[in-house]
């Protein structure tokens, strides 16, 4: 009897240790389940304001999650599942954004700590950002060049890597003067996506820059 106890035991630990480890396994695979971000925190400014989209200088995302610090596992504490995660080398994570068409994503490195953060904003002009960052530090030309035909919507890039942000204003143009009219700057250009990651001088930035990138001179709006 004693014997069939002691068995009775160990099957069941056994049990256990099977079920954990199964859904360990399946934290790390990808999944169908849906979270929308609940909570947006803004950054503070220097002066300890809050800043908002569409009305204070971005950039805004959970305040408790760091690009070089935080890790894959504490964003999932934080933020929970993930409505889908790649893995392509080292990990990437999305989440839904309420009242927006696009995602945020998280971007690991081989380390499992978030060196990106991308976040779709909307109603916010180019003319509200330099009016509160002041000039970009570094404007990236990027063009996008598909797998076949010509490229085609070029993003301009407003680095401002000291504070360790990005802001991307897509610029669509014919295939004429591609390029050419992303060059000149008008306050109403929007913003429709922000890049966070670990600041850095602009000299380290430079020679992060694809070779197929076009850095332009910043010289202010076109009259």
């Amino acid at each position: 009897m004693n014997k069939l106890i002691i068995m009775l035991i160990f099957l069941l630990i056994m049990l256990t240790a099977c079920c954990n480890s199964a859904t360990e396994i399946d934290s790390t695979s990808p999944g169908n389940s849906f979270v929308q971000v609940t909570e947006i925190v803004p950054a503070a400014t220097s002066e300890g304001q809050k800043v908002s989209d569409g009305e204070r200088v971005l950039p805004f995302a959970r305040s408790d999650i760091i690009p070089g610090q935080t890790t894959r596992g504490e964003v999932r504490q934080i933020m929970g599942d993930p409505v889908s995660r790649s893995y392509f080398g080292t990990w990437s994570y999305s989440y839904n954004v309420p009242n927006h068409t696009s995602v945020m994503s998280f971007w690991f490195n081989e380390k499992s700590v978030v060196i990106e953060i991308w976040i779709p904003i909307s109603d916010f002009s180019l003319g509200s950002l330099i009016d509160q960052l002041g000039d970009p530090e570094i404007v990236e030309l990027r063009i996008n060049q598909p797998d076949v035909g010509p490229p085609i919507y070029p993003d301009k890039v407003f680095h401002f890597p000291s504070l360790g942000v990005s802001y991307y204003a897509p610029c669509i143009v014919d295939n004429v003067n591609l390029g050419k009219d992303c060059q000149q700057h008008y306050p109403t250009d929007t913003i429709e996506l922000v890049v966070q990651y670990v600041s850095s001088s602009q000299l380290e930035f430079r020679q992060e820059i694809a070779p197929d990138s076009v850095v332009i001179d910043w010289q202010g709006f076109q009259e």
